[in-house]
Order: structure tokens, then sequence, then C-alpha cells
């Protein structure tokens, strides 16, 4: 799971992580990608939070409506 506590580093994944995530396979969305953005949506930083739900509403887009709901 993504552990780094620098600022600057959460930031950079946060704002990548959603081109990152269209590229990458379901089964690896799951099990890699969902525990790092439930990590960094917990931050403190609003940047961060901000980032992370731009990622979330795209990696929804690729998953089917129950695919969602689990």
């Amino acid at each position: 799971m993504f552990n780094d506590e620098t600022q600057l580093v959460k930031r950079s994944m946060s704002k990548n992580l959603s081109s990152f995530t269209l590229v990458l396979e379901k089964e690896y969305i799951i099990k890699e990608i969902i525990p790092i953005i439930q990590a960094l949506a917990k931050d403190d930083n609003d940047y961060i939070r901000c980032n992370v739900m731009e990622s979330i509403i795209l990696l929804a887009k690729k998953f089917t409506k129950d695919e969602n709901n689990k």
C-alpha cells in the first residue's frame, strides 16, 4: 500500500492518478490502486482529496454499475 508521508509525493500521485489508472486492467486497479485511493482520500490536504475525487469519477466510468456497487 502507498505509505509515503511526503506531501509533494502524495500531491503528485493524486494529480496523476486518473491518467495512470485509465491504462490499467481492472484486476490491478482493484488490488493495488483502490487501496491507494482510499488512503489518499483520507489525507489532511484538501488538494490531494480533490484530485482523488476526480480520479474516482474517471475510474467509475471504467467499471460497470454492478462493479461500482461492490
